[in-house]
């Protein structure tokens, strides 16, 4: 699975080289790059966080994150109602771009996706926040990535970041998975 995280955040970091400086090859461009890209991570993880944000400024890319308290981590759901406030606030004239984490605006991070305990019509109303903001913000390129719930094979395999369920019935979720993804399934 973490193999297939890193593929995911290689690609979003990717895809920032390319919007910022039109190619990957950041190290070849000798004038300064002024680009300045307000970045909401799934979490505070290094990978998410601090790596990502470290290679991009390394490129000339000024980037604003929310400040590490804000977001959550593996024991931290974090707080998508601060985040929300955070972005409205520094979303400013200045930017080249917003690039956020759905998860992390949903449900506080990506654990928080899993282990949340809110309820559909509090999702639901932070979902149509994504909309407010594209109308005060019609000219700022807005870059939401998300993440697809993974399916551990069991409820031991799950470890601590599923939610309680997970333990109960993560054999039987992940039998569906594979019954979905077979080749010999037939609508």
């Amino acid at each position: 699975m973490e193999k297939n995280f890193l593929k995911v955040a290689a690609c979003v970091l990717l895809s920032l080289m390319i919007l910022v400086t039109g190619s990957t090859n950041c190290a070849a461009k000798k004038k300064v790059v002024k680009e300045k890209i307000l970045y909401i991570p799934h979490d505070s993880r290094p990978i998410v966080n601090r790596q990502t944000t470290e290679i991009l400024e390394k490129a000339g890319v000024q980037i604003v994150t929310p400040p590490i308290e804000l977001l959550g981590d593996r024991e931290n759901i974090g707080d998508p109602d601060l985040l929300w406030d955070w972005l409205n606030k520094n979303a400013k004239k200045d930017l080249t771009a917003a690039v956020i984490s759905s998860d992390a605006l949903l449900y506080g991070s990506l654990v928080g996706s899993r282990k949340h305990e809110y309820d559909g019509d509090t999702i639901l109303a932070r979902a149509d926040l994504f909309g407010e903001f594209r109308k005060k913000h019609k000219k700022l390129p807005l870059y939401v990535f998300g993440s697809i719930m993974r399916t551990p094979r069991t409820g031991l395999a799950s470890g601590y970041e599923e939610p309680d369920y997970y333990r109960y019935y993560g054999t039987n979720i992940s039998g569906l998975r594979n019954l979905w993804t077979s080749r010999s399934w037939k609508a």
